[in-house]
């Protein structure tokens, strides 16, 4: 039943989507709560492009256009992608309206504490009042699976290896050209 139920909500999403009139912005939006309320992650990443297409008919600064950037940041957070939601927060600050809204705060505080990995500031950002200005199903999973930054310390270690396995390779390709007798003495 949950499987016919996703179906029937991925239809409407497209549906949404495609459709440029009235009411279909509010029906994506539900939709994609949907998928959050239900747990159903993948799913809600998936839809997070249509719903931002069905959103595009709205003023940069509709409090669903704004709630909708946050809740796709919060989506990757509890995905444990600490590196999309970083992107997507800065993707969505080229919306002019969305950089001093209080939804972008709320991201902002949220992946400054995972990246300072400071439970404190985690924990007061989670906690705030703020996260009213999110949508309840959002910040229901907010509190659900963003609420300790030593979960997300594997997945910050995978990109500083990554970055580090980078630059190796970059110094490992460079030592073969390296001239140490062409350096100046500095002593």
């Amino acid at each position: 039943e949950k499987s016919m139920n996703t179906n029937l909500y991925w239809l409407t999403l497209e549906a949404a989507a495609e459709i440029a009139s009235g009411g279909v912005e509010e029906q994506a939006r539900k939709s994609f709560l949907y998928f959050i309320s239900n747990n159903l992650l993948d799913q809600a990443v998936k839809a997070a492009p249509l719903l931002l297409s069905a959103l595009n008919s709205l003023d940069n600064d509709h409090p669903n256009r704004l709630r909708a950037y946050t809740a796709i940041v919060i989506l990757y957070l509890a995905q444990k992608n600490i590196q999309q939601a970083d992107q997507t927060f800065l993707d969505a600050l080229s919306n002019s309206s969305y950089g001093p809204s209080e939804q972008a705060r709320i991201a902002e505080n949220i992946i400054a504490a995972i990246k300072q990995n400071d439970q404190e500031a985690l924990t007061r950002a989670i906690s705030s009042s703020d996260l009213a200005a999110l949508d309840f199903q959002v910040a229901q999973l907010v509190k659900s699976s963003v609420s300790c930054v030593d979960s997300f310390s594997s997945s910050m270690q995978d990109d500083v290896d990554d970055d580090a396995a980078t630059t190796q390779l970059s110094f490992d390709k460079d030592d073969e050209e390296y001239d140490d007798d062409a350096l100046p003495d500095i002593t």
